[in-house]
């Protein structure tokens, strides 16, 4: 056993266990010749720290033409050495403009649009990056913002301007003073937005309905002057458009069919 007093562990070596081995052999050791070091020496008159990294510098460089990073197996630096396990060959796997793209001062824009392609589609040409910076060119100042020409259409080459954006104004006012100026464009966004559907298929609806609510016929318009959209919120698949009345009715018998039947029974009853 250990002479260590306490210890029954295994004698290691010199009547200590492993630990104590250690422990006895770094109170014995000289203190490290690197300079103001003052820690134990581990070998070669080496603390541990100077003496993985003069193993480290004393190593050859890697095999790779051009790369002087320091072997670690199978003549390759740690990089080509994953390289090599991950692709089976040593080539860079990164394309030439790696990074660049990133600092472009275009490179928000074009993320952004890449981000919302699925509410406002974006040209395939535009998917390359460098195209997109061929087309729309610098921005002209940092006050300036991209636009679609064409409200109804993607982005793309032959649809879009740079437009410049009110500088210190509070945004809700400037908010319903856009909406008041542009109230087309407001509604279009807001449809969109709520039920998936452009002003175009909004108008479309109305003309296929005679401009009448689907299920009593009147023109019964909401506040804004409008139809309601009516949707199931099931599946968010827009239905048909609605006066104000149908639709509350909707509403209150929860699109339960079977609801509406046990009306239809009571009101012919009574």
């Amino acid at each position: 056993m250990c002479k260590a007093d306490g210890c029954m562990a295994e004698i290691f070596a010199n009547g200590f266990c492993h630990t104590h081995y250690d422990v006895d052999r770094l109170a014995r050791a000289p203190v490290c010749s690197v300079d103001e070091c003052g820690n134990k020496s581990h070998a070669k008159g080496l603390c541990n720290k100077h003496y993985r990294v003069q193993l480290q510098e004393n190593k050859p460089e890697c095999e790779v033409k051009g790369c002087t990073g320091k072997i670690v197996a199978h003549g390759l630096c740690d990089k080509h050495r994953i390289r090599l396990s991950r692709h089976g060959h040593l080539q860079t796997t990164r394309p030439d403009d790696w990074g660049l793209k990133e600092k472009h001062s275009m490179y928000g824009s074009w993320s952004y649009m890449r981000q919302m392609s699925a509410t406002v589609p974006m040209d395939e040409r535009w998917s390359d990056f460098w195209k997109f910076v061929e087309d729309v060119g610098e921005r002209p100042s940092e006050r300036h913002v991209l636009r679609r020409k064409d409200e109804y259409s993607g982005y793309g080459k032959d649809n879009f301007k740079w437009v410049i954006t009110e500088e210190n104004k509070d945004r809700a006012e400037y908010a319903r003073e856009w909406r008041k100026n542009n109230p087309d464009k407001s509604k279009n966004s807001w449809l969109r937005k709520k039920y998936g559907i452009t002003l175009i298929e909004y108008n479309q609806m109305l003309e296929s309905q005679n401009g009448v609510c689907k299920i009593c016929e009147k023109s019964g318009l909401n506040s804004s002057g409008n139809l309601h959209v009516d949707h199931c919120h099931t599946t968010n698949k827009v239905r048909g458009l609605l006066c104000a009345r149908c639709n509350i009715a909707l509403g209150n018998l929860n699109d339960d069919p079977e609801l509406f039947r046990k009306a239809i029974k009571y009101l012919e009853q009574n």
